[in-house]
């Protein structure tokens, strides 16, 4: 267990080399990922923003039809093919094409293990993509709605089931 709680480890870590970043000693690598981090988070925020104004648009329009459960499905189903075509793209580059595949392999490591690591790399991507396309569409639902405590409880279970599908389709 403990190999591969470091396999994943640095699997997450490699995502966007901010392993040889960390390690290195050159302090222009170590500058250039501190200004690519407060990159990803002002673009993460942007895109929490878009996410908020495209689902307060779309949940106006379904109000208006009195068909708001239709927005659910709506979101949910964007944030499956999002999902879908971010693994299509980079599932043959993580599991099955990377660098050190041959040295892992070759390696007393148990291949499912290295496997595994990998296909929850892209699940933890996968989470963090649907997450900015589904929980502005649930608090934007939650506004518009009445819903209680439980209906959070549920999407935060349907946000976790969610990036599955794509993945095993992808994978195929």
């Amino acid at each position: 267990m403990n190999s591969f709680i470091a396999l994943l480890k640095v699997q997450l870590l490699s995502l966007f080399n901010i392993n040889k970043a960390i390690h290195s000693k050159n302090e222009k690598i170590k500058t250039s990922l501190t200004y690519f981090l407060l990159f990803a988070s002002f673009s993460t925020i942007i895109l929490f923003l878009i996410s908020f104004l495209y689902n307060g648009i779309i949940a106006y329009y379904f109000n208006k039809l009195d068909n708001m459960e239709f927005h659910l499905a709506f979101v949910s189903s964007v944030a499956s093919i999002v999902s879908f075509f971010t693994t299509l793209y980079k599932v043959n580059g993580l599991v099955y094409c990377c660098q050190d595949y041959d040295f892992l392999m070759s390696s007393p490591i148990n291949h499912s293990k290295i496997i595994i690591s990998r296909i929850i790399t892209i699940y933890t991507m996968n989470l963090l993509i649907t997450s900015i396309i589904m929980i502005p569409g649930a608090i934007v639902y939650g506004v518009y709605t009445n819903t209680s405590f439980e209906f959070y409880l549920l999407f935060l279970l349907l946000m976790i089931i969610i990036p599955l599908v794509p993945i095993s389709l992808s994978l195929i």
